[in-house]
């Protein structure tokens, strides 16, 4: 993945988890990201419900290779 920072500079991801948790799974998401510094989550839901809701989330973790 790449990211421009505001200063403009191109910064390099790699991804290197993808999880599925709960919806509030924060604490997941942050034990999984803990022992990575600078690293970038995606978060987007799944699994809808009648309702409309969303039972969890799916997270994308990436690392900075620069």
């Amino acid at each position: 993945m790449f990211v421009k920072n505001y200063k403009g500079k191109l910064i390099r991801f790699r991804v290197y988890a993808n999880e599925l948790v709960d919806r509030d799974g924060f604490a997941a998401m942050e034990a999984i990201s803990a022992d990575v510094p600078g690293t970038l989550m995606l978060v987007t839901c799944e699994n809808e419900t009648l309702n409309g809701d969303y039972l969890n989330r799916r997270v994308v973790f990436a690392r900075p290779l620069d």
